[in-house]
Order: C-alpha cells, then structure tokens, then sequence
C-alpha cells in the first residue's frame, strides 16, 4: 500500500540512490515555437478554452517579492487554421480591476454554465517586511470568450492575511457535481467546497484547512487505488516532509475531513510533488523535488 518515494534533486539534477548523476543531453528534433508574449510569465494550464477541440494556454503572471500587478491571459490555439495564436487578456495588470501577485491558475466549469472559467490563487510571500497575503478567484466566462470587450467577472472564493496561497486545483470531493477547488500554500493547503450555484450574491465557499504540515508543493491522484482523488503533499521548510492525504467526505453530513500518511520525513526543503508507475509494478510512486 505504502508508496516508494523518489527524490529528484534539482541542484545536482538526478534521482537520488536510483539513477546516476548524468550530464544533461540536448537532442536534436525539439523545435521552439512562441506563442505569445507576457511579461513574467509563472504559471501555465492547458485545455480547450473556447470549444473548438484544440488546447489552449491559460498563464499568469508575477514577480517576486512584494505586491505586483499581474496579468492572466489565455492564448488561442490556431494551428489547425495556420494562423498564429491569439492573445485575450482575462486581466490587464494596467486597469483598475487588476490582480496582484498571481500564481497557480486552472481552467473548469465552476458553475456549471458550459463555459470553461478561470481559477485564480494569489500569493505575497512573507519577505522584506511584506505581510503573508493570499486570495482564491474564480473568473467567470463570457458566453464567447474571444469577443472583443468581453467582460469575465470576477467572484472571490477567499481571501486571508495569515496565508500564501500557491497552486490550484479541481476535484469533486462530495461527489455533488460542482468543481470544489484545492490551492496549496504556506503555512497549509485549503479545500473550498462550491456552494453551488456560486455566481448568486452571498453564495459561501466552505473552507477546509488541510494539515499544516502540508505546503506549497501538491498533486492529485488516486494513490491508494479507492476511486477517490488523494493529494500528495510536500512542505518547503526546515524540516520538510512528503506526505499523501486521504479526503474522507460522509455522505450524510457532507463533512469533510483528512487523513495523513507521512511517506518520507528525512529530506528537508521538499519542494515539489508527481505521482506515476515508475518501476511498472502497477503501483503509483511519489516523485519529490528538493531545493
């Protein structure tokens, strides 16, 4: 049941005890292409954005450290019409409705409408005097994302001064039909549950804290093989750890609650989690980064 773990250290660029320390190869065949343009760009997610069958990006933007206006943009594919991709901007980081400090970002459904949203987390890390600061939007879709003007409205999920929040992340935990959404961070993970219906005035967000062993570092997968989506789990710190998390919802109650596994508390500064069938023994093992 329990998982092998294998640590990537990306200062000397190998996979501790199981690979040799090579020097890294260049191979021909690999062709660069551009597709936009955006000062800073962080963070990326692909998927259909406009319905067409072809994958387009989603990307925020940011710099480190302090409060900065951000951009978040999607880029249309065009390929298959020969033409170049397109940029719509979601957010200017020169207009007043801006976001600052952007990070993780993910494109879904959030309110069941047909039309893929924009999830949004925001982080000012704790450096030069700044205070922690995090925020969850959602962006909502236009009926036709590439009209020009066309206006995303903007609902917040959260927004904390005792916490950064990093990446995001879609799953239906309740198994009620509506996107909950997951953002890792410092000091702790946070689940928020859709209220449904959560473009109407009021609509609440129920805000799960995870352990606060849990960091920045996260990725979902069925790891004990139930059916259920599970996090894996690193934390960036001092004495860091990576950790997988079972979600446990009561079908009466809807309450929510977790519990974890630690898989390897040895290494510290854990930065960065995957999961895949390494040694194809049809189990799921943990890759971790360390910094």
């Amino acid at each position: 049941m329990y998982k092998k773990i294998l640590s990537l250290i990306i200062s000397i660029a190998c996979l501790l005890s199981l690979l040799p320390c090579t020097q890294a190869t260049i191979y021909p065949g690999w062709e660069k292409h551009v597709i936009g343009q955006l000062i800073n760009p962080i963070y990326v997610y692909v998927k259909d954005i406009d319905g067409d069958g072809d994958l387009d990006v989603a990307t925020t933007t940011n710099i480190h450290p302090g409060v900065k206006p951000s951009d978040v943009a999607w880029f249309q594919n065009n390929l298959n019409q020969g033409q170049p991709w397109e940029r719509f901007l979601v957010r200017d980081r020169n207009e007043p409705n801006h976001l600052n400090s952007t990070l993780g970002v993910i494109v879904a459904d959030i309110d069941g409408d047909t039309h893929e949203d924009i999830v949004v987390a925001t982080g000012v890390i704790n450096l030069g005097g700044v205070n922690p600061h995090g925020e969850v939007h959602w962006l909502k879709a236009p009926a036709d994302p590439m009209l020009p003007g066309a206006v995303w409205e903007d609902f917040m999920v959260d927004t904390t001064d005792s916490a950064v929040y990093a990446k995001a992340y879609i799953v239906d935990v309740n198994n009620d039909g509506n996107k909950d959404i997951i953002v890792s961070g410092e000091p702790n993970a946070v689940l928020f549950l859709n209220p449904g219906s959560p473009e109407q005035p009021g609509a609440v967000w129920k805000k799960a804290p995870l352990y606060k062993e849990t960091g920045a570092g996260m990725f979902l997968d069925d790891l004990n093989e139930d059916g259920t989506t599970d996090i894996i789990n690193s934390v960036r710190a001092e004495a860091g750890n990576v950790s997988w998390i079972n979600i446990l919802c009561d079908g009466v109650t809807a309450n929510i609650s977790f519990e974890r596994t630690v898989i390897d508390a040895a290494i510290s500064s854990h930065f960065d989690v995957c999961s895949m069938d390494v040694n194809e023994d049809l189990k799921k093992d943990v890759i971790a980064s360390a910094v």
